[in-house]
């Protein structure tokens, strides 16, 4: 299998020279330092992790052969087992990341948690074709409230 080329870091370039003495020059050159502009800042994740709408997340898998931009949600626990997604879940829907907290109102757990002194105190999440749903231990803190988030690509 051939991995694909990685493009170069978004990293841009603190200065540029324009031509100042032809407006046809300097016009070709500030259309390249926009679109240099814009894919770099393309290239970077995008930060943005609403609840109720998929995000567009700037990240980018590469799954056979194609170059795939992945979309996420953050949904809200409030001490249910399940969560509605409301994903439309297909052969073709892929989940790259699934993580998040959890509280207690005291402390706060990462999902996965595990307890390396008591695997009874750990705390898991995963997701199927509707809900999110966590489980936790059967002596795991009683958390009331935290956030799990959802990261994908479509492959079709």
């Amino acid at each position: 299998m051939t991995l694909p080329t990685t493009k170069s870091a978004p990293y841009l370039r603190l200065q540029r020279q324009f031509p100042s003495d032809d407006i046809h020059s300097m016009s070709i050159e500030m259309n390249r330092a926009w679109i240099d502009l814009a894919l770099k800042v393309n290239a970077r994740t995008i930060g943005t992790y609403s609840q109720g709408n998929p995000s567009a997340t700037g990240n980018t898998y590469y799954y056979s052969g194609k170059s795939l931009p992945s979309q996420s949600q953050l949904y809200l626990y409030t001490g249910s087992a399940t969560i509605a997604h409301g994903i439309s879940v297909s052969t073709a829907t892929k989940f790259v990341r699934i993580y998040g907290t959890l509280t207690d109102g005291t402390n706060w757990y990462p999902l996965p948690y595990v307890d390396v002194t008591d695997v009874t105190k750990s705390m898991t999440v995963n997701v199927d074709s509707t809900n999110i749903n966590v489980t936790l231990g059967a002596s795991a803190p009683s958390v009331t409230s935290g956030y799990v988030v959802l990261e994908w690509i479509s492959v079709t």
